[in-house]
């Protein structure tokens, strides 16, 4: 039958198991999408002193890494498939920021907001995710509900600017944590590697990107060094995000620089705060204001 994930985009693909909190098809790294997507991957963690390596859907990451070896951070389980979902997170709100300050950009707006949407899913604890729903207004988002999964679609409205720049800014965050975890996997880089583009999202300013994670979140990557060179560098290939424009990484970097909190926000608080703009321009959830 095929990944289930990839089904949904109309992508016809072999699965490659089965992931145990959901059982739904999935499929795994190594890709044979030409964008190089996947949508499960093995637990890296070492259980009594061999590997866990259950195959895990991106949905159930979290769910994962928190019940059953105790990590708050899913990419210490999952450090390709986490940064594969954290790097399009950022490259889709660059996209839509940089469209928003200028109409004549070409941007698949589209993609974009799939690409957030699907961040905002995989890295934000679902109960917190849920309850933000429950308190939305029904034009900004619904709760799409069925046999076999619960997915909150967030609507165009949803992706007004100060909304995008928090988006942009957790996406970083777990950026900076895919990176140090992979380091420790090195056979996983080449899975992070993007091979096609999609929607104007595409590999590019990995340097830049990794060296502005350390600076805001005033942490280092291990000592590992940036160069340009190096494109099998674990702490690069994480990195590659965003478009190519300079308008992208400059949105990026004015999210980081009036958002420097993020980096002590705790998981389950992360959903209200990505979403506080609309809060604090109704003055209630409620009110129905134009974002």
């Amino acid at each position: 039958m095929g990944c289930y994930y990839c089904r949904q985009e109309g992508i016809d693909t072999d699965e490659d198991g089965v992931c145990p909190h959901c059982s739904l098809l999935v499929c795994a790294p190594p890709s044979e999408r030409a964008d190089g997507e996947f949508h499960a991957e093995e637990c890296g963690c070492l259980v009594d002193g061999g590997g866990c390596n259950t195959l895990v859907c991106e949905r159930h990451l979290r769910v994962h890494a928190e019940t059953k070896h105790g990590h708050s951070n899913p990419a210490e389980c999952f450090p390709a498939l986490w940064t594969l979902v954290s790097r399009s997170g950022v490259g889709g709100a660059a996209a839509l920021m940089v469209e928003s300050e200028s109409p004549s950009a070409v941007v698949d707006g589209r993609e974009a907001r799939r690409a957030v949407n699907r961040f905002l899913n995989v890295a934000l604890p679902s109960d917190a995710l849920l309850r933000l729903a429950d308190s939305l207004p029904s034009r900004l988002v619904r709760v799409d509900r069925s046999r076999d999964e619960t997915f909150v679609r967030f609507g165009p409205e949803f992706y007004g600017y100060p909304t995008l720049e928090r988006a942009a800014a957790v996406a970083s965050r777990e950026m900076l944590s895919a990176a140090r975890a992979l380091v420790r996997y090195p056979e996983r880089v080449a899975w992070t590697r993007e091979r096609a583009t999609r929607g104007g999202i595409s590999a590019a300013a990995q340097e830049w990107l990794a060296s502005l994670l350390r600076r805001f979140g005033n942490r280092d990557l291990s000592g590992l060094e940036l160069e340009r060179s190096g494109a099998s560098a674990p702490e690069i290939a994480a990195a590659t995000a965003l478009t190519r424009s300079p308008e992208a990484a400059a949105a990026v970097e004015r999210a980081l620089t009036r958002n420097p909190e993020v980096f002590h926000l705790e998981p389950a608080a992360l959903a209200e705060w990505v979403a506080a703009p609309h809060a604090q321009r109704s003055g209630a959830w409620a009110e129905e204001a134009t974002v």
